[in-house]
């Protein structure tokens, strides 16, 4: 399960930047849903108004509504259709949609990750493989608290999940329990915050 997921980061306009936990799919989907990335599958040659009030013959993308081409000669006796001067406002709100949705599904699951795990998480934990690295980061601070540099470290901090379950010993910081409470409240903090925004 732990092979289907990985972290990425998703910028909320509320909020900001969050890490998530995200399919291949879902990260794809959200590239997709970029309003400046449409590829233009089809374009129709119509009739657009400048903002001086005359007329222009340009292709126009109608999946996104942009222009694709530049001014064209009009050609005699033939008929264009009207620019659709709100397809790209159509576009630009069904893409934000769409990302919504999707973020709303990954600040689920990271909520959910943070307040309670998942299996495969916990499991690692409790793995050899993670002791291994552990153990070498509290060697590596020599058992301080690299937040505070006062008191004994006792647990391990990821400054980032991109490698998760096969992490680089620099994304590992030692920490006292305090400290690394302290940090885990700021992100669930911001994570519930994303997620309520996300319901309303």
């Amino acid at each position: 399960m732990s092979q289907d997921f990985k972290w990425c980061v998703i910028h909320l306009q509320e909020s900001g930047p969050l890490q998530v936990l995200a399919t291949a799919a879902e990260i794809e989907a959200l590239r997709a849903a970029n309003p400046n990335l449409c590829e233009h599958p089809e374009s129709q040659l119509r009739d657009y108004q400048t903002s001086n009030g005359g007329f222009q013959k340009k292709d126009q993308c109608l999946t996104c509504g942009l222009a694709t081409s530049q001014a064209k000669r009009k050609e005699e006796g033939r008929h264009y259709p009207a620019w659709d001067v709100e397809l790209n406002d159509r576009w630009t709100e069904e893409c934000k949609e769409t990302r919504r949705e999707i973020e709303s599904v990954l600040i689920e699951r990271t909520a959910n990750l943070e307040l309670s795990g998942y299996a495969f998480y916990e499991d690692y934990l409790k793995s050899n493989e993670w002791a291994k690295r552990r153990n070498l980061v509290l060697k590596r601070d020599s058992m301080t608290c690299q937040c505070c540099l006062e008191e004994t470290a006792t647990e391990v901090h990821h400054l980032s999940y991109d490698q998760i379950f096969n992490e680089y010993l620099f994304d590992l910081v030692s920490v006292c329990r305090k400290c690394h409470e302290r940090l885990h409240s700021k992100k669930i903090a911001a994570v519930e915050a994303a997620r309520a925004k996300g319901k309303s």
